[in-house]
């Protein structure tokens, strides 16, 4: 018997890619930092400096989730890293940590540059989209202006990543990372090597 796919976790909706945030938190990890002791630094002290304090407790829940998906050499890399580099270690772990991304990303991106075709359209994410709803009935319980919402922050953490233009110009961008990066893509997550090397 099949096993039903994972529900989809669509927390992401909470902040988008984050990169700025991230690295603030990723600081203090590698400084030593246990992560009680830096959720008192987001909660009591602002560390994410929002002007809300349910904001930081979200963020910061999704911040956690996307840091303990990377390994120590790859979050020293994050510190370490160009911006280019950077966007892509933050692309590698939401793509690890959300399914959904992870689809969209290989179906949808991948997909069209397979057939070299460097911009994907409305057509695409109506397509991807109704594929998933019927893949996950949980997406179908979802009201329509939170559906929309969900598309509305996929497209603006890869434009965010650097995946594509903007989240209103899809047109899928050619990474600028480091060989060094390319090179652990291809020994460590194959998607995002062959979209360096498309």
């Amino acid at each position: 018997m099949i096993a039903p796919p994972q529900t989809y976790l669509l927390s992401f909706t909470a902040g988008s890619a984050l990169p700025v945030e991230m690295t603030t938190v990723a600081e203090e990890i590698i400084s030593g930092k246990s992560w009680s002791e830096i959720e008192v630094m987001v909660l009591k002290r602002n560390l994410l400096r929002k002007p809300k304090l349910a904001t930081s407790r979200r963020e910061f829940q999704e911040i956690r989730k996307r840091i303990e998906a990377l390994s120590t050499e790859e979050l020293d890399s994050l510190l370490k890293a160009t911006k280019s580099d950077r966007e892509g270690i933050i692309l590698l772990s939401m793509l690890r940590v959300y399914p959904i991304l992870r689809q969209f990303f290989n179906e949808v991106v991948l997909e069209n540059l397979s057939m070299i075709r460097r911009e994907f359209s409305r057509t695409d994410l109506e397509q991807f989209f109704r594929r998933k709803r019927i893949e996950h009935p949980e997406l179908d319980q979802l009201a329509e202006t939170t559906l929309a919402k969900v598309r509305q922050v996929i497209l603006r953490i890869f434009a965010e990543t650097g995946v594509i233009e903007s989240s209103r110009k899809w047109v899928i961008q050619k990474p600028l990372w480091t060989t060094t990066l390319i090179k652990y893509f291809k020994e460590n997550e194959k998607s995002l090597f062959t979209f360096a090397s498309i």
